[in-house]
């Protein structure tokens, strides 16, 4: 595989609102996402950041319903240029490797 650019969920958003600051180039790095060799990558927390964000009426001026914001991941999900990395089973373990022992916290 080649290089990739992982994208940010703040880019995200930025492209999904019209009025957001930074909306053009958001939207038109997201456009080049259409090409198959775009080579944009993002991860499954990015998108959940996103849902969380777009859905929350004290993060954006307007809000989405669930069902809007599904749909637009499913946008994204569909644009050639762009793939979901996967998240490896033992990422928490990898990121906090003294802290983890095996047994659950209480």
């Amino acid at each position: 595989m080649s290089d990739l650019t992982c994208l940010d969920a703040n880019v995200l958003v930025y492209a999904y609102f019209e009025g957001a600051r930074h909306h053009a180039p958001s939207r038109a790095l997201l456009e080049r996402g259409r090409a198959s060799d775009a080579g944009y990558c993002v991860t499954s927390q990015t998108l959940a950041e996103f849902y969380a964000v777009v859905t929350n009426p004290r993060r954006v001026s307007v809000a989405k319903e669930p069902a809007v914001a599904l749909q637009a991941i499913g946008e994204l999900l569909a644009l050639p240029g762009l793939v979901v990395l996967p998240t490896p089973s033992d990422v928490v373990r990898t990121w906090v490797p003294r802290a983890w022992d095996g047994e659950p916290r209480q």
